[in-house]
């Protein structure tokens, strides 16, 4: 077959399930252990350029105390850091949307208070499941926030909600008016950049120069490889956040100096110039202008896509 490798790791569906970080998961469990290793490992200071590490930062925002050798252990085992890095399923979505790192949850539209468990915020059992069956890629999985019946935290049902709206008006102005929810809950997946909540990814992160230790963890990895999956696959995919980032980690020249790739490389090749977006202003505003680096897509014909 044309274009196909020999010695690489081959990005497939398989490939992915083996190398799910959260395929043990459960309902309500802590998603931290999955990075515990790495997280570990980055504990030093990063050079000169930083006194803070992801995972004390990480203890900071959730448990409000500062970081001490002693209290390591106990946040690897009782820090229970939920949300939703995966939002959807990116095995069956359409459209995928590349984004930062989950915002840090609040109830009623207030700050998030460290007193409160994560579990606190995702109270409810049907949530968790959501969650869960996300971060698994069960064909369960949908787009938490998107029930009407869910609890909302920091806007997100109202952002899926226009997101839904804007595609369901696309949609209908193409001549096509029976565009559901449940449709839309299956066709459109979020992956994060960073797996963990956070109060600013560029305070948190990006100010303390702890990018390089970013792409150490192996949910970043396997989030990256998620996207990079759905190119090969034909889906429409697209950098909301972190554009510049996204764009290089998503480059076929990238994913051959990892020493990985696809049956057919010509096709991801393909889908890449075809099929992968900086922003797309009819379903989100862009990025500013110093970020891009091709074009912005205006308009895309969602009915050849839904």
């Amino acid at each position: 077959m044309k274009g196909r490798i020999k010695h690489m790791d081959i990005i497939d569906k398989q490939y992915l399930v083996e190398k799910n970080p959260w395929k043990y998961y459960s309902a309500g469990q802590s998603i931290i252990f999955n990075d515990k290793r790495e997280i570990r490992a980055l504990l030093k200071l990063n050079g000169s350029k930083s006194n803070k590490s992801i995972l004390s930062i990480l203890y900071e925002t959730y448990f409000g105390n500062v970081l001490t050798d002693s209290s390591i252990d106990q946040m690897l085992k009782n820090g229970a850091v939920i949300d939703c890095p995966i939002n959807g399923n990116p095995f069956f979505a359409k459209i995928i949307l590349l984004y930062n790192n989950p915002a840090l949850p609040n109830l009623r539209n207030e700050k998030f208070d460290t007193s409160i468990s994560m579990q606190e915020y995702y109270e409810e059992k049907d949530q968790l499941e959501i969650i869960a069956n996300n971060l698994t890629l069960n064909e369960k999985a949908k787009l938490l926030f998107t029930d009407e019946k869910s609890k909302d935290f920091n806007g997100g049902k109202a952002w899926y909600s226009k997101i839904y709206s804007n595609i369901k008006d696309a949609i209908k102005s193409q001549s096509r008016e029976d565009y559901t929810i449940v449709d839309f809950q299956k066709d459109v997946c979020t992956l994060q950049w960073f797996a963990y909540p956070s109060k600013s990814f560029q305070k948190d992160i990006i100010d303390n120069h702890l990018e390089e230790n970013v792409r150490e963890l192996e949910t970043h990895k396997f989030m990256v490889n998620l996207a990079r999956y759905a190119i090969y696959q034909g889906k429409t995919v697209i950098a909301m956040r972190s554009v510049v980032r996204w764009e290089e980690a998503l480059k076929p020249e990238t994913i051959e100096k990892e020493g990985k790739g696809f049956i057919n490389q010509n096709q991801y090749k393909s889908n890449y110039q075809n099929n992968f977006f900086i922003s797309l202003n009819n379903l989100n505003p862009g990025p500013d202008a110093k970020y891009i680096t091709k074009p912005l897509s205006e308009k895309i014909d969602l009915k050849k896509i839904l």
